[in-house]
């Protein structure tokens, strides 16, 4: 209990069942962990799990999980910079679930009792210059309801300069969803795991130059800033890369 402050940086984590996770306890005033520069691939069920934790990332890649690529569940408090959070899962087994995952409560029966929700906030889940996309029609699931009983917890969250695909005449308010595409990014080649962006991808120059600038160097080394514009997503699209 208390844990805080924990630092991935330039990691790999790969074929395990849940990639990363990061529990309750927590510390308000910073980071429960911090994750940058890390590719998280290829997790039967989650790539990072977080319970009503404080989590950072910047410059990361989600890709490729049997249930959620990035689950924020029980509450908590998120920003993502530059990250793509990919997911074609399917070649054994149909998932569930959207890749990006947002929950405000948790459910609990005590012995004899009957099915209670607890709500927990989701302060803000805020992600900037970054991709979700995927094989389902629609990738992001915010859960507020279960079982008849709807969350009074607040969830807050945002989506800013990114590709987002969400199912069709979907509503995307301005104050949730701001210059933000559904287009298909045109990933390089998903099934054999590239997420390299093709020519003509929309997610060229779609990012904020202030939100590339934390993280200047992108996922295989190249400068995203160099050019003024950086792409949207963990990858910049350099020349003929």
């Amino acid at each position: 209990a208390g844990s805080s402050g924990s630092l991935m940086n330039w990691c790999n984590v790969k074929n395990a069942i849940t990639g990363i996770q990061v529990d309750t306890f927590k510390v308000a005033s910073e980071p429960t962990l911090t994750v940058t520069n890390t590719r998280v691939e290829n997790m039967s069920a989650f790539g990072l799990l977080a319970r009503g934790a404080i989590v950072d990332a910047g410059n990361c890649l989600f890709a490729n999980c049997g249930q959620a690529t990035v689950a924020l569940t029980m509450g908590g408090n998120y920003e993502f910079n530059q990250c793509t959070m990919a997911n074609y899962w399917g070649d054994y087994y149909s998932r569930k679930y959207p890749e990006l995952w947002l929950n405000n409560y948790y459910l609990y029966q005590p012995e004899g009792g009957s099915l209670t929700m607890v709500s927990r906030d989701i302060e803000r889940a805020d992600f900037y210059n970054c991709i979700v996309y995927g094989s389902m029609s629609n990738e992001v699931w915010v859960d507020t309801v279960s079982n008849g009983m709807v969350s009074s917890a607040k969830m807050s969250y945002k989506f800013v300069n990114s590709i987002v695909k969400v199912s069709a005449g979907t509503s995307m308010p301005a104050s949730r969803f701001v210059n933000v595409l559904s287009d298909d990014p045109k990933f390089v080649d998903p099934q054999n795991y590239s997420y390299l962006l093709d020519t003509l991808s929309p997610a060229k120059d779609l990012g904020l130059l202030e939100y590339g600038l934390l993280y200047p160097i992108d996922l295989k080394g190249d400068s995203r800033v160099v050019d003024g514009a950086p792409d949207a997503g963990a990858f910049e699209r350099v020349g003929a890369k």
